[in-house]
């Protein structure tokens, strides 16, 4: 496999990660109001930090990562290790 496709590969997980996070942020929203109903306060509260990290995931999604460094060690051709960085929002 080439750098190209292990790139390709590695972007797919990350995205597959992101999609699946996504969700987990949709129902949790989707289920405050019934478990939180006697509090809306915490409810409130509640609905504004998952909004918040739902906005920051889709916004992040587009652009998942933005540089990657390869480390090699001197005189090993084999070796190398990987290190993605990502925008903070």
């Amino acid at each position: 496999m080439n750098e190209f496709e292990k790139e390709k590969l590695k972007l797919e997980e990350v995205l597959e990660k992101y999609k699946e996070v996504i969700e987990d942020l949709e129902l949790r929203i989707e289920f405050l109001p019934g478990k939180y109903r006697d509090n809306p306060y915490l409810l409130e509260n509640f609905l504004k930090m998952y909004s918040n990290k739902l906005e920051l995931m889709k916004k992040s999604k587009e652009k998942p990562y933005f540089a990657r460094i390869d480390f090699k060690i001197d005189g090993e051709d084999n070796t190398s290790s990987l290190v993605y960085t990502r925008r903070q929002y």
